[in-house]
């Protein structure tokens, strides 16, 4: 007989699984159950801080106005742009997001047969490790960014020359100032600007994985039902058995349903958000691999390595969810297939055959309709970044 345990309440769902979402989430408010003036005082200053990064950053391309120039300036320029369709991205759908999470409290709220629960969780905890190993990622980020700035400055102090090293900025960008007479003005403008899109960044990223993975642990969970709905008992023509063992087959199939409806607005809300991302990372990609290629050994050349690895690390992130939603979309066509459904009555065997035919066709996560985001898809990306590096060192 299957073990029952307790339901779990949506704060102990926050404080076990979700704290990196509402913690990250609730500083660029994006996280929907946060106070509604908090959430737009973050969302006016994370906007504001993103519009002055791209004037600043535009405006040094028209004055240098140059293809060289436009080349290392465009890597950081797509990081605001990333920022603003981030943000604005969750604001225009923060009522489906919350109906989203309103999904995943109620399903930690249903009372659960211990070995679903433990589905659950294992799929709850690794959509934090994703978030925690994304945050893990981001300080690395914003550590290199910072020491590229501030090294020449720390040299000056700890081993000083005839002359200055000169100032280091975080990202080229033009303000209208003298640099040196304002260095720590400008420099902490840039410090604003990394902070707002490490929080971003986080909490955007992070609320994906994490609502994926729950959708993972649906599908799983669907999965479970179905292998187990149908016991090798002797039921000697039992209809009470029978009609129990249907019972269960026809929960398994609410549960199916429900999983897919669960996919279904996670895709609604990002379809067009991840054209916009994705492209947006082969551009960035491309380019930041033109200027790293042509680079001699150095600090800022460090810096853009560091940089290709955090747009690959993003990109994998994105990708990697759409592949973990196909496999479990598998498991559950695998798990119906491998059930008892032969020693079920007939009823019971025509919707296990109904089951299998609907999960002929799984959920995809796409990119504006266009882009079916998996490994195969990831790979793809990289091979067309590569061949835009090529084309654009070649020009």
């Amino acid at each position: 007989m299957a073990i029952h345990i307790n339901t779990m309440h949506s704060s102990e769902v926050e404080v076990r699984y979700l704290y990196v979402n509402k913690d990250c989430g609730s500083v660029a408010g994006v996280w929907p159950y946060a106070n509604k003036q908090r959430k737009w005082i973050c969302r006016t200053a994370m906007i504001f801080i993103a519009i002055t990064s791209l004037i600043t950053q535009i405006a040094k391309v028209i004055i240098d106005l140059s293809v060289d120039s436009l080349i290392e300036q465009c890597p950081f320029l797509v990081i605001a742009l990333g920022i603003i369709i981030k943000e604005t991205n969750y604001i225009i759908h923060e009522e489906e997001l919350k109906s989203v999470f309103g999904f995943l409290f109620k399903d930690w709220m249903m009372d659960r047969p211990k070995d679903e629960f433990d589905i659950m969780d294992k799929y709850a905890k690794r959509g934090l490790f994703f978030s925690r190993l994304y945050v893990a990622n981001g300080c690395f980020c914003y550590i290199i960014f910072t020491l590229v700035a501030v090294t020449p400055r720390i040299l000056d102090i700890v081993s000083p020359r005839n002359e200055s090293r000169g100032v280091g900025f975080i990202y080229p960008a033009y303000y209208a100032l003298d640099e040196e007479e304002h260095y720590y003005i400008i420099l902490a403008h840039m410090l604003s600007v990394i902070t707002v899109t490490f929080f971003v960044y986080i909490s955007c990223d992070s609320i994906y994985m994490t609502i994926i993975q729950h959708a993972c642990g649906l599908l799983n969970v669907t999965g479970y039902r179905f292998l187990s709905a149908v016991q090798d008992t002797d039921k000697n023509g039992n209809m009470k058995v029978a009609d129990e063992e249907y019972q269960k087959v026809c929960f398994s199939v609410k549960a199916h349903q429900h999983a897919m409806e669960y996919i279904g607005m996670i895709e609604r809300m990002h379809d067009s958000y991840l054209f916009l991302v994705v492209t947006l990372i082969i551009l960035s990609f491309s380019i930041t691999l033109v200027k790293a290629t042509t680079m001699e050994p150095s600090v800022e050349f460090y810096k853009y390595c560091g940089f290709l690895v955090v747009q690959l690390v993003h990109l994998l992130f994105l990708s990697i969810q759409g592949y973990f939603i196909i496999m479990a979309h598998d498991n559950v066509y695998n798990n119906i297939y491998n059930g008892l459904w032969y020693l079920s009555t007939a009823k019971t065997q025509a919707l296990y055959a109904l089951a299998l035919r609907r999960n002929l066709t799984p959920p995809l996560l796409t990119a504006g309709g266009i882009m079916t985001l998996d490994l195969e898809s990831f790979s793809e990306i990289l091979k067309a970044s590569v061949s835009y590096c090529t084309v654009l060192k070649s020009s």
